[in-house]
């Protein structure tokens, strides 16, 4: 999700329509931006950083300041735009990158801030946000504290579940799956380069020429699919992917923590090497 001007922008949002969802969220205006004292603008900027950090570590994402929203069921649906002046988005912008300046750790992460026209004048803005390998943490008061997104919005991780996020290294290669087959994503089935090897006691390992084609369940599984094979589907969770790369010729290829073993007459099985 990503809105860097006045058609994206009336393509990702129909009022009345669009709700909020993983990758976009919308606020009528920045919480404690006006605020009358300091303690309160504080905690403003605080919460900015918590709803930017938890999009960096989740896949990734806009925020859309300056839209009405209503909740309607368990979802926020944008309902009109609430624009700004140029002297406003300025003050904001600058006010935005001071929040995360001073409370993300590491500051440093990929994200853009936009601002966009919309019909009738005036301007919203869009704070677009790629996904981070790393932890990006929300520092305040000595307190450090590392967010995610889900369908109700931003959760804080557990010591547990924070401990096993820095550790993992299958997020980069999710990533960087994420990241090759976008322009995949809309197709049934993505043609994988071949890599498929038999096994003789005496040969050893030889490669073949069977086809595999991969197919996205959701964002944390892939099926892994031979049509040349009568039980031809495995489901490969993606902490299970090593790596992802697309070749020049624009096919795909993963590298995987575990082998897919093929048997006669067996259903597709997923083990260690």
């Amino acid at each position: 999700m990503r809105i860097s001007n006045e058609q994206d922008l009336l393509q990702s949002i129909v009022l009345g329509t669009t709700a909020e969802t993983v990758e976009l969220e919308f606020k009528k205006d920045l919480g404690g931006y006006s605020a009358p004292n300091k303690e309160e603008k504080q905690l403003g900027m605080v919460e900015f950083a918590r709803d930017i950090s938890a999009f960096a570590n989740t896949r990734g994402g806009c925020l859309v300041i300056g839209v009405d929203e209503r909740r309607e069921q368990r979802a926020s649906v944008a309902v009109a735009f609430n624009p700004f002046t140029d002297a406003e988005v300025d003050a904001r912008i600058a006010w935005m990158n001071d929040a995360l300046k001073n409370y993300c750790v590491p500051w440093t992460f990929s994200n853009e801030m936009r601002r966009v026209g919309v019909p009738g004048g005036g301007y919203i803005i869009a704070v677009n946000v790629e996904p981070s390998v790393r932890a990006i943490m929300v520092w305040q008061n000595e307190r450090i504290e590392c967010l995610v997104r889900n369908d109700h919005g931003k959760v804080r991780l557990n010591p547990d579940e924070l401990v096993r996020r820095i550790m993992e290294t299958s997020r980069a290669a999710y990533l960087e799956l994420r990241k090759v087959a976008t322009s995949d994503r809309q197709q049934d089935r993505v043609d994988l380069v071949p890599g498929v090897y038999s096994w003789h006691k005496t040969n050893g390992y030889s490669p073949t020429d069977m086809r595999v084609f991969m197919r996205f369940v959701d964002d944390d599984i892939i099926e892994l699919c031979l049509p040349d094979h009568h039980n031809n589907c495995v489901v490969v969770p993606m902490p299970y992917i090593k790596t992802a790369w697309r070749t020049v010729d624009n096919r795909i290829g993963i590298g995987l923590f575990v082998r897919v073993v093929i048997a006669a007459g067996a259903p597709l099985k997923l083990e260690p090497f």
